[in-house]
């Protein structure tokens, strides 16, 4: 005899396999995607931009995933400090935009060295 509860486990098994299946196939897309864009990338500035992106939607996935997490601390902890990985990066792209334009008539050494 098979107890009552048994059934219902592997139904809740086969339930638990899909829904991971529905997770990480589509995000396995989204990071080779992301790997084709990047080796195809030849401005820096958009790289940085890019790595914003992906850090401010991880972010949002891990806020999402700690809402129905059993031990969410963690989980939020990390999604906000990608958040404040975000605004480093924004910063690191505003300075190398600052950095990278040409010299002119009061920076005639160019403006390099903006920190």
């Amino acid at each position: 005899m098979v107890p009552a509860g048994v059934a219902t486990d592997e139904v809740a098994a086969k339930a638990d396999r899909l829904l991971s299946a529905m997770f990480w196939v589509p995000s396995a897309l989204l990071c080779i995607v992301c790997s084709v864009g990047i080796v195809n990338v030849s401005d820096m500035v958009t790289l940085f931009w890019m790595g914003t992106l992906v850090n401010v939607v991880l972010s949002i996935v891990k806020m999402s995933l700690a809402q129905v997490a059993t031990h969410p601390k963690a989980l939020m902890a990390d999604a906000l400090h990608g958040l404040g990985d975000t605004a480093a990066e924004v910063v690191t792209a505003l300075a190398y935009t600052e950095a990278a334009r040409p010299p002119d008539k009061e920076h005639p050494w160019g403006h390099g060295k903006t920190e």
